[in-house]
């Protein structure tokens, strides 16, 4: 099974899913999960369009969280990263026409 055999299947658990993805995008600090999410919004963008704007508004949230920490304790690496991984995120959603 390919995936795109497996996004018409996501369809109907995406209310769910998305939930849970946004929940933790606010929660995780392992860059490993913001290139997860890339892969996510780029591969299942054929039934991700009327979440991606949740999706995107959860990441700008991020990326705000992340200024404010950063203005708190400058020269704290982490958020940096963190700000290009969600930075990634909007930019594979900006560049699919399904969007």
């Amino acid at each position: 099974m390919s995936d795109t055999d497996l996004a018409p299947r996501l369809q109907s658990l995406l209310p769910q899913v998305v939930e849970i993805i946004c929940e933790m995008a606010g929660q995780v600090n392992y860059p490993t999960y913001f290139e997860f999410m890339v892969e996510f919004v780029k591969f299942y963008s054929s039934v991700l369009g009327p979440y991606i704007l949740q999706i995107l508004s959860t990441i700008i949230n991020r990326i705000m969280m992340e200024n404010a920490a950063i203005a708190k304790a400058p020269g704290e690496a982490s958020h940096s990263v963190m700000i290009s991984k969600c930075w990634n995120i909007i930019r594979s959603a900006v560049y699919r026409q399904e969007y």
